[in-house]
């Protein structure tokens, strides 16, 4: 696996360049993303001048809580603010990193794929550097279409799912002032004893 993910991580770094001695880019295992959060304690330290000090106690917490900890996760590179900006926007909530750090993106891989498996002479790696690509190289007004798009289509969904969920509804009470037996009347949706039995333990 080594020299694998080296490889797919020496391809992002070449795609997407450097900061410093950092990669923009790099593939990491779910759990491996971690942040140090502030566990709401402090630990009291005396200094030279016998001054007592409180600092607070931080513990690794897992960033990507709800994926295994194997699954490959590409993460972005984040250059650290000054510490006076930091503790101005995230207080002691989160220990400052003062070389920076890797914050996970939307990009996961399903457990048991790797950032080096290949299809068609195609890695993974390579695809979401194209992908990337195509990205940054389309116009605002591309994007702001296709956005526009997304959510039509969201909405025309939504629209059909209501549609046919009212249909349902409607279905048994065709006729408002039916009469019973009357051609064109309602149609019968018997409601059994295992309905209910289904009722109460939803």
């Amino acid at each position: 696996m080594g020299n694998s993910l080296k490889s797919a991580n020496d391809r992002l770094r070449q795609a997407h360049g450097s900061t410093g001695a950092f990669a923009n880019y790099a593939w990491k295992l779910a759990g491996e993303c971690e942040f140090p959060l502030w566990n709401g304690q402090f630990d009291y330290r005396a200094q030279d001048s016998g001054l007592i000090v409180p600092y607070p106690v931080y513990e690794r917490r897992n960033m990507c809580r709800n994926l295994d900890p194997k699954q490959w996760v590409l993460c972005r590179y984040l250059a650290p603010p000054t510490e006076a900006e930091w503790q101005a926007t995230v207080g002691l909530n989160v220990e400052y990193p003062p070389h920076g750090y890797y914050a996970p993106t939307n990009v996961e891989l399903d457990l048991g794929i790797n950032p080096w498996d290949e299809s068609r002479g195609v890695t993974i790696t390579d695809a979401v550097i194209a992908f990337a690509k195509q990205q940054r190289d389309k116009t605002r007004a591309e994007i702001d279409r296709e956005g526009e798009e997304i959510l039509a289509r969201k909405d025309a969904a939504q629209d059909a799912a209501l549609d046919e969920q009212i249909g349902d509804l409607l279905l048994p009470f065709a006729n408002v002032d039916h009469v019973p037996g009357k051609r064109g009347g309602p149609v019968s949706t018997p409601f059994t004893k295992q309905d209910a039995a289904s009722v109460q333990h939803a």
